[in-house]
């Protein structure tokens, strides 16, 4: 259930990306360090970019502190 609500937020997220961007524009994303699964998600969004003609630009980000 939860890797299905991951799924369709991270779809969802793409399409509004897509439709917002035009081809070449250079997207920043930020990636939480020492997390396989943003590891994983971050190679996948790269290539899914570079298909669309777009050139992602991965940028670590330490985790959130939880208070």
């Amino acid at each position: 259930m939860a890797l299905r609500k991951l799924a369709v937020a991270w779809i969802t997220l793409l399409l509004t990306m897509f439709t917002s961007m035009t081809l070449g524009e250079e997207l920043t994303l930020g990636l939480a360090q020492n997390e396989a699964v943003q590891d994983v998600a971050a190679e996948l969004l790269s290539e899914i970019y570079r298909r669309a003609g777009l050139t992602p630009k991965i940028e670590p980000l330490p985790p959130a502190r939880i208070t």
